[in-house]
């Protein structure tokens, strides 16, 4: 309803600016706990936020100072944001990082974005793989998928594909010198190789980055050889 009210100029200026502010003001609501649920309100403002960057940047309407606000806000917010659960039973969909990672999306494509943000956004990626759900579970509603969103648009924006090789190196690296309880180490290392696999034939398919191909064959081989 409210993309709609959006995009169908339904909506003034004012008014848009108001439910922007208000909206990024929900990305700072209570991260104390999993109980009261919270992150809907968070998860969902994200969307609307996102709603909001596309429709600005198609209407030559966003201007530096709120781009520049939107876009380090939402990477405090993605960084700060703990409960990533997808489907909630009997709730439905939380789905944090999913729809943060269309509001990383939307910024990125924006015509405001500037490539300095390259290494801060593929960090926060990183940091965000590393995350479980309260009882250890890990991605399973295509967070993966939702994350590789941003990859390709920072690809469309310049990111090389030499950079994006370096990038998946550290990334196996780092969790390869990691100090994980049994439980917590194996999920991680889920989220981490489910990943690397859509990003793999997200590439192939689209024929790009064949180094971060490569880098990505070479470090499944070496993984596999390892468990065997």
């Amino acid at each position: 309803m409210i993309y709609l009210l959006i995009t169908n100029h339904k909506l003034d200026d004012n008014q848009i600016n108001k439910l922007l502010f208000h909206c990024l003001d929900t990305l700072k609501s209570d991260f104390k706990s999993y109980i009261e649920d919270h992150v809907f309100e968070r998860s969902f403002s994200t969307l609307i936020i996102a709603t909001i960057v596309e429709y600005y940047n198609k209407n030559d309407k966003l201007n530096n100072y709120i781009y520049s606000k939107i876009l380090n806000q939402t990477i405090d917010y993605m960084t700060t944001e703990f409960d990533v659960r997808g489907y909630v039973s009997g709730k439905g969909w939380a789905h944090s990082i999913a729809h943060g990672s269309d509001l990383i999306v939307a910024c990125v494509k924006s015509n405001k974005y500037l490539n300095r943000y390259n290494r801060v956004i593929l960090n926060l990626i990183s940091k965000n793989l590393y995350k479980l759900t309260e009882d250890y579970s890990c991605y399973i509603d295509d967070e993966d998928e939702r994350q590789i969103y941003i990859i390709e648009a920072l690809l469309e924006k310049g990111l090389t594909d030499i950079d994006l090789s370096n990038w998946v190196n550290e990334l196996l690296n780092d969790f390869n010198k990691s100090d994980h309880d049994d439980l917590i180490y194996f999920r991680i290392k889920k989220n981490i190789t489910d990943f690397l696999k859509t990003l793999y034939f997200r590439l192939k398919f689209n024929q790009k980055c064949h180094l971060t191909q490569s880098e990505i064959e070479r470090m499944f081989n070496d993984l596999y050889t390892k468990s065997s």
